[in-house]
């Protein structure tokens, strides 16, 4: 959708149609419209921009356009109160559910109620939650850089850990051998086949087939470890698919043992995890490949880190992805895969490193994400003073300041419909019908 959470227009992602299939210039929007967003998810639906842009453009049918009467109410003031009611999930509570979407008929937006201030009073408000929210979206949109920052800090973290450079000063206070171009004093290349354990099965998939069939999993038992078990770096008991003891039992060579390392193989391949020492009996599936590493010559999450973040190694990984439908790697490319391997007390200073910068990265995640809750309760906090008539002089204390009189949003209302409504009866020769009082709420703390 072209309305933003911000309530704002985007134009990041339009469609395009022929200027003959716009029939009549109703479909067309105008310069000072309000888009409100009339069909989307249920949390969505009601999202409301005002629409200033030059140039010709229609909208669809998701959206409603209202088109304001600019000497009673402002399109820009008519904009954030409505958008204001989406904030506060007026729109969530009234709006019709569908099977996948929810929509908000006219009807029912002709019958939302806002506050109506005066017209001076609605420029104050508009032009001082503008220049507040700019300042708002200015630092979300620098929080939203963040994680991108963060995963490509994370991946020079891991690159320079591969490449020995995260431990060049390390190295050079233990040896006086200079390092070699391509491999760091010490190092060696050496396949994952070459560094895991001499015992049988020590590179193993998951079973296949007829073997494990999708119709023996349960949600109670022994668990079945997935795709969704192994994230990068960490283990996660996901949607815990679970087998019989009995199953189990028959699957005994499958079983995921604390320290072995495991990687995703089929459909997302690549994200890599070492068996956390406290994990419950388990077993893999398909999907992932177990390596029990041979400890004396390589640590577990030395090689983990080796998998998920050597760029050479990565590469070798994408370009020999296999299938279509259901992208994969197989063993005999999985045991091949190169590392550099250095000294086992090295890996172990590397781990500690790459651990300590990773938990300074979580760190910084964790703080984004709470200025992120902040931002968004600042909006919203803005929004609630601008209708509560607290964030500027209302005009009814500012008249009584300057010693003068006011007309009240009220009473300017009720002229302008008292005056049409004599309008059609002079035309009609009736005499006017009596008038409902008005939906639209007067603020602003005058009477």
């Amino acid at each position: 959708m072209n309305v933003t959470a911000e309530g704002t227009v985007s134009l990041s992602n339009t469609k395009h149609v022929p200027r003959a299939y716009i029939t009549s210039d109703t479909r067309l929007l105008r310069k000072g419209d309000v888009l409100f967003n009339n069909t989307n998810s249920p949390e969505l639906v009601g999202k409301t921009a005002h629409f200033d842009l030059n140039g010709e453009f229609a909208f669809s049918n998701h959206m409603t356009r209202l088109r304001c009467r600019g000497a009673a109410l402002l399109p820009a003031y008519c904009s954030l109160a409505l958008h204001r009611k989406w904030h506060e999930g007026y729109f969530l509570r009234i709006c019709n559910n569908h099977v996948s979407q929810a929509s908000i008929s006219r009807s029912v937006l002709a019958d939302a109620e806002i506050p109506l201030p005066p017209l001076p009073e609605q420029r104050r408000i508009v032009e001082r939650v503008e220049a507040l929210l700019a300042r708002v979206n200015e630092a979300r949109a620098r929080l939203a850089r963040a994680p991108a920052l963060l995963k490509a800090f994370r991946q020079a973290v891991l690159a320079a850990a591969c490449a020995g450079k995260l431990t060049a000063e390390w190295r050079e206070s233990r040896t006086p051998d200079r390092d070699r171009d391509d491999v760091p004093s010490g190092w060696r290349i050496a396949t994952v086949s070459e560094v895991a354990s001499r015992e049988p099965r020590s590179i193993q998939s998951g079973p296949f087939g007829s073997n494990l069939l999708h119709s023996e999993f349960q949600t109670t038992g022994v668990l079945a470890i997935g795709i969704d078990n192994v994230l990068d770096g960490s283990f996660s008991l996901g949607r815990k698919h679970r087998i019989s003891h009995a199953k189990s039992a028959e699957l005994s060579k499958y079983r995921a043992r604390p320290g072995d390392v495991l990687i995703t193989v089929m459909a997302t391949v690549g994200r890599v995890c070492v068996v956390p020492d406290d994990l419950e009996p388990a077993i893999i599936t398909k999907h992932v490949y177990r390596i029990t590493p041979d400890r004396t010559q390589v640590e577990p999450r030395y090689l983990m880190f080796s998998l998920m973040g050597d760029p050479g190694l990565t590469e070798d990984i994408a370009e020999q992805v296999r299938g279509q439908t259901r992208p994969g790697i197989n063993g005999v490319i999985l045991k091949g895969l190169q590392i550099r391997v250095s000294p086992l007390d090295e890996q172990r200073e590397i781990v500690r490193r790459v651990d300590a910068l990773f938990a300074l990265a979580d760190a910084i995640e964790a703080k984004v994400a709470v200025a992120q809750k902040r931002a968004e309760a600042l909006t919203q906090g803005i929004l609630a003073k601008a209708f509560r008539g607290e964030l500027v002089s209302t005009e009814a204390a500012l008249a009584r300041a300057e010693g003068r009189s006011y007309e009240s949003a009220k009473e300017f209302l009720e002229r302008v419909l008292t005056k049409k409504a004599q309008g059609r009866a002079t035309n009609s020769g009736h005499p006017p019908r009596r008038r409902r009082n008005s939906r639209l709420h007067q603020s602003g703390g005058g009477s």
